[in-house]
C-alpha cells in the first residue's frame, strides 16, 4: 500500500510541474510585435507620422524613385492592426500605404508627390517617428540646356563635425543631384547613393574617427553615381538629410534618445481582431501504445496462493473521435497478459495461473505543449485459466474499469510520447460456488506512437 500512495504522489507532482512548465511556454509564446497605428499631424515646423509598435522590431529605411517613395521595412512583425492605405494630401505626402512584404516583413510605403526637402527618423518608446519637412520656395535661375555628359554635377568636399551629440556630415557638391537610394540598416551601417555625379573625380576623405565614424567610403558605382558608404561606432536614434545650397547635410543622433513632449495627434479609431485561442499542435488522431505495469489482486484467496502482486504486459490502440481546440474525445481498445506460478495452501501443489484482459474504454486528452493528461472509463472482458497436477478450470467473466495518467512528449521526436497510467478496475469470477474478485490496482509505464489515420471530426 506505501508503494501505491508514493507513486501517486510521484505522478501528481510530475503531472503538475509539466502543466505549470506549459502554462509558462503558452504564455511566452504570447509575446508578438504588433504594428497597432499609423497616425499623423501637421505643425508650422512640418509634417510628423507617428507609427506606434507593441514589441521588438527592427527598422530600414529606402528611397525609391518614378514616383518618388520613402519605404520602411518593419521586421519581425505578427500582427497588422492598421488600414492598407491612410490618405494625407498635407505637404508633398499624398498617402500612406501599409502591407505585409515577406513572413514577420512589413512595408510602410510613404508615396510623395515630390522629393522631400528633409525627411528625419527618430526611435520613440513607442515606435518610430518620420519627420517631413515642408518643402522651401526658392527662385531657380533659367540655365541653358547643354549635355549631361558634359556638364555633371561634382562632389567637391567631404568634412565631418561633432555637435554635441550629433554627428554631421557635410557634402559640398557643385550643381543638381538625387539621391534614389538611402538605406539604414542594423542600426549603424548607412550608405547612400548620389547622382549624377562625376565619378572619375572624388574628393580625399576627411579624419573621422574622432567625429564617431568607425568607416567612411565613396564608391564609384558608373560614370555619373557615387555611393557613400558609413559605419557609425554607435547606433542612432535619428536621421536627417537635407539638402542645403551648397549640398547635402546628413545628420545623425546616437542612442542617447529622450522621449520628446507628447502631443495629442489625430488619431483613427482602429477595431483590433478578436484574440487568437492557442491551440497545441495534436500528437495524431491515432495512437499506438506498448505498456509494462503491476498489478495488486483485490482477492485475498488469490493472494495466498500467488501472491498480491504480479506483472502485467500489453498494448493498446486509440482514435480520436471528436476534436475541439485542445480537448480530444477518443476510443481506445487494449490487451494484457500475465501469468503467475503458485503453491496451494491445503496440498501445496504447484499451481498456474494466466488472465488475458481486453477493454473498451471511452476517454478525454487535453492537448498542452508538454504533457496530456488523461482520464477514461471502460469495460473489460477478463479470460483466465488455473492448472495444477489435479484439476484444471478456466472460464471468463466481465468487469470495469476507471484509468488515468499522462503522456509527455519527448523533445525532437513530434509523435513519440512516454506514458504514465493507473487503473482500478473490478471484475468478480465464480467458481465451484467461490467468488475470487480478479480486479485490483494496476500502474505502470508505456511508449506510445502518434499518427494520423482517416479523419477527426472537430465540433
Amino acid at each position: 500500500m506505501k508503494i501505491i500512495k508514493f507513486f501517486l504522489m510521484a505522478l501528481f507532482i510530475l503531472t503538475l510541474s509539466f502543466l505549470v512548465i506549459a502554462q509558462e511556454a503558452s504564455t511566452s509564446q504570447e509575446i508578438k510585435s504588433i504594428l497597432k497605428s499609423i497616425t499623423y499631424e501637421k505643425t508650422d515646423s512640418g509634417l510628423t507620422v507617428h507609427i506606434q509598435i507593441e514589441g521588438e522590431f527592427a527598422s530600414e529605411f529606402f528611397e525609391l524613385q518614378s514616383p518618388h517613395r520613402l519605404v520602411c521595412q518593419l521586421t519581425p512583425i505578427n500582427e497588422i492592426k492598421v488600414p492598407a492605405e491612410i490618405e494625407v494630401k498635407i505637404m508633398n505626402l499624398e498617402k500612406i500605404r501599409v502591407g505585409q512584404y515577406e513572413a514577420q516583413t512589413v512595408r510602410i510605403v510613404f508615396d510623395c508627390t515630390e522629393e522631400p526637402v528633409a525627411v528625419e527618423v527618430k526611435t520613440t518608446s513607442t515606435g518610430l517617428d518620420v519627420f517631413f519637412s515642408p518643402p522651401v520656395t526658392t527662385e531657380k535661375t533659367p540655365t541653358p540646356e547643354s549635355p549631361s555628359a558634359e556638364k555633371l554635377s561634382s562632389l567637391q568636399t567631404v568634412t565631418t563635425q561633432r555637435d554635441n551629440q550629433r554627428i554631421l556630415l557635410n557634402l559640398q557638391i557643385s550643381g543638381a543631384f538625387e539621391t534614389p537610394q538611402v538605406e539604414l540598416v542594423q542600426g549603424n551601417l548607412f550608405s547612400c547613393e548620389l547622382s549624377p555625379l562625376n565619378s572619375t573625380n572624388l574628393p580625399p576623405l576627411p579624419e573621422f574617427r574622432s567625429a564617431g565614424i568607425i568607416q567612411l567610403k565613396l564608391e564609384p558605382l558608373d560614370s555619373k553615381t557615387i555611393r557613400l558608404r558609413l559605419q557609425l561606432a554607435r547606433r542612432i536614434d535619428s536621421l536627417k538629410m537635407e539638402k542645403t545650397d551648397s549640398g547635402l547635410l546628413l545628420s545623425f543622433l546616437p542612442t542617447t534618445y529622450q522621449a520628446p513632449p507628447k502631443i495629442s495627434p489625430v488619431k483613427r479609431k482602429v477595431i483590433p481582431p478578436p484574440e487568437k485561442k492557442i491551440i497545441y499542435p495534436p500528437c495524431g488522431n491515432t495512437l499506438i501504445n506498448l505498456q509494462y505495469g503491476t498489478y495488486f489482486v483485490s482477492s485475498e484467496v488469490f493472494s495466498q496462493v500467488y501472491g498480491n502482486r504480479i506483472s502485467l504486459y500489453g498494448g493498446a490502440i486509440s482514435k480520436i473521435i471528436l476534436r475541439q481546440d485542445n480537448h480530444n474525445f477518443l476510443l481506445n481498445f487494449g490487451f494484457s497478459r500475465t501469468s503467475v506460478n503458485g503453491e496451494s495452501t491445503v496440498t501445496k501443489e504447484a499451481t498456474q495461473f494466466s488472465m488475458s484482459p481486453l477493454s473498451l474504454t471511452i476517454g478525454y486528452l487535453a492537448n498542452h505543449p508538454y504533457v496530456i493528461p488523461y482520464i477514461g472509463l471502460g469495460g473489460d472482458l477478463i479470460s483466465y485459466k488455473e492448472t495444477s497436477d489435479i484439476f484444471t478450470t478456466s472460464g471468463s467473466t466481465w468487469g470495469y474499469h476507471l484509468e488515468g495518467g499522462a503522456f509527455f512528449k519527448i523533445p525532437r521526436a513530434e509523435f513519440l510520447m512516454l506514458k504514465i497510467y493507473l487503473k482500478l478496475s473490478k471484475a468478480v469470477a465464480q467458481e465451484n460456488d467461490i467468488e475470487i474478485d480478479l480486479g485490483g490496482l494496476e500502474f505502470g509505464l508505456g511508449l506510445t506512437f502518434g499518427f494520423n489515420l482517416w479523419k477527426t471530426l472537430n465540433f
